[in-house]
């Protein structure tokens, strides 16, 4: 073989050991490429695996937060407790004719939840129902308002009209217990949307404070319990609730206001100032205070009346008169007879005898001149045919 055929025959065989070369490397890198692939591929598996996690995770926390808002999976607990909480709400805000009305059975069941329809009437004041629709929200519940609407009455008081459809889930316990807290759903205090949407409506009058009618001074009398009420002096023109208190700074030692009565027992004679305050429920609220003097003096002496007395009684004796002056074998007797009862006393010397306020003892019967001389106490007086014996009496008194 020639110099030149070598050469060739080197190059061939270098160029097909290159070929070689770079077919392996190529083998080797490709395995590497879908072993990579491989690698990538399941870790983007375990990826999605973690999201499926971690999303599980989160709804079935978000399931656990919802059951806690959610009523009772059992429908005889759940109509009851929400039953009570919506007569609870309107009563809390001065609802009057409270009527709520509960379903005989779910308006709608999936395999996740049962949707209940409940309603609530009564009439109540503009400004109260707001109230009612802001506590209704701020109510932690899975509920709302699917229908609503309220009537006139008068300048000042509705008739509303409240269709609420709550949840059960499925997840919930059969006796879940109340959500607690707020739910977080207004975005301002009710006082607030009362000012709002009341200072906007033309339809609501102003409303006026209460009126007090105290007397300006009071009298009160040293050491004795005094007391005013002071609900009957104060009338609110709308006839709203209206709360009473004291706003002075230095009250007199112990006054105090109980209920809506001062009491009071002064010590110490003197004048002494209070400021009273009368305030209203309306919207928005209005207050009336006036200044009240309590003036401490002496008590009085009390004067103990006299008796009157008593109109005379009816004396016996006054119908009582001697009607016979007889003289017989045992000596001389005296009939004395009363003309009320016709009974007749047959007396003798040394008798005694009592007619209605007469007592006395026979002395003598004087049969001439027709008369008997008496005996009372040691006194002796006479009485004859024609006087009545508490008139002889009485003259025998003077005499």
């Amino acid at each position: 073989m020639t110099k030149r055929e070598k050469i060739l025959a080197s190059a061939v065989v270098l160029v097909l050991g290159l070929f070689a070369v770079q077919y392996m490397v190529n083998s080797i890198l490709g395995g590497l490429r879908d072993k990579q692939a491989a690698v990538d591929a399941a870790r983007g598996r375990s990826a999605d695996m973690d999201k499926l996690i971690t999303d599980g995770k989160i709804a079935a926390r978000a399931l656990e937060d919802l059951a806690q808002r959610s009523l009772p999976r059992d429908e005889q607990i759940l109509v009851s407790r929400y039953r009570d909480w919506l007569t609870d709400l309107g009563h809390s805000v001065e609802l009057q004719e409270v009527e709520v009305t509960v379903p005989d059975r779910p308006l709608r069941t999936t395999n996740a939840y049962a949707v209940y329809k409940f309603s609530l009437h009564g009439v109540c004041r503009l400004d109260k129902m707001l109230e009612l629709l802001g506590h209704f929200y701020d109510q932690n519940y899975l509920h709302t308002i699917s229908n609503f609407s309220f009537d006139w009455i008068d300048a000042r008081t509705v008739k509303l009209h409240l269709e609420s459809t709550a949840l059960a889930l499925q997840h919930a316990a059969p006796d879940q217990p109340p959500p607690t807290g707020s739910s977080g759903r207004l975005e301002m205090p009710v006082e607030e949307y009362q000012r709002i949407i009341l200072d906007r409506n033309p339809f609501f009058p102003p409303n006026a404070p209460p009126r007090m009618s105290l007397a300006s001074t009071v009298s009160i009398e040293r050491g004795k319990p005094w007391q005013l009420p002071l609900d009957s002096q104060v009338e609110d023109p709308e006839k709203n609730n209206v709360r009473v208190e004291l706003v002075s700074t230095e009250l007199p030692p112990g006054l105090q206001l109980r209920g809506n009565t001062l009491e009071w027992v002064p010590q110490e004679n003197g004048e002494y100032e209070i400021v009273v305050r009368a305030e209203d429920d309306g919207w928005p609220r209005r207050w009336t205070e006036q200044k009240l003097v309590l003036q401490v003096v002496d008590p009085r002496v009390e004067q103990v009346a006299e008796p009157e007395p008593e109109p005379p009684k009816f004396d016996p004796a006054s119908q009582t008169y001697v009607s016979a002056v007889l003289g017989g074998r045992s000596g001389p007797e005296v009939w004395i007879r009363s003309r009320i009862d016709g009974k007749t006393l047959k007396l003798r010397v040394g008798d005694e005898f009592e007619v209605g306020s007469v007592r006395a003892k026979v002395v003598d019967i004087n049969l001439r001149e027709n008369y008997i001389e008496l005996e009372s106490d040691s006194m002796r007086w006479t009485v004859d045919m024609d006087t009545p014996l508490s008139v002889a009496f009485e003259r025998a008194l003077v005499d």
